[in-house]
């Protein structure tokens, strides 16, 4: 099957949802082919894919993951962009002492998104605020950065029903 859009969701309720699952599905209405890893099936060809979105990697088993795909890239002199999406700041050293998943996040993760970024073509946030942050912390090329708000249009869904 042919995909222009391979989206690797970080999950596939709240955050997964509402800035990938369900505007990269509005996108197919549109015409884009939009493969999404952990819900499709089909063997792909990247040959064919313009963009491949991941959102809020940090983990090692997802740097691994990213640099195989990276490498496959330039192994293979394949053209699409790379898209890093995140809608929360999620460095160590940002996230206050009383959040639970604090544990979750350390210099290792902090790494390994800046490693992830460093390589994507594109970032992509909820706010200037976040975009700020990524940019300074990171020291990210700011064009690199672009601010998508977390918001759901009257046009999607029919808050009326």
């Amino acid at each position: 099957m042919i995909y222009d859009i391979l989206v690797y969701p970080f999950n596939f309720h709240a955050v997964g949802f509402y800035r990938t699952l369900f505007p990269y599905s509005k996108l197919q209405e549109y015409g884009y082919s939009v493969y999404f890893h952990g819900i499709n099936k089909d063997k792909i060809d990247l040959s064919t894919v313009k963009f491949v979105v991941v959102q809020r990697f940090y983990a090692d088993q997802q740097l691994q993951l990213f640099n195989q795909l990276y490498e496959l890239r330039k192994k293979n002199n394949l053209k699409f962009k790379f898209i890093y999406d995140i809608d929360d700041c999620i460095i160590s050293t940002c996230l206050p002492k009383f959040n639970d998943c604090r544990q979750w996040f350390t210099e290792n993760t902090d790494n390994n998104m800046f490693n992830i970024m460093s390589k994507c073509d594109i970032i992509t946030t909820s706010t200037e605020n976040l975009a700020d942050t990524l940019c300074n912390y990171f020291n990210l090329d700011d064009n690199k950065l672009k601010v998508i708000p977390n918001f759901i249009s009257s046009n999607w869904i029919d808050y009326k029903n």
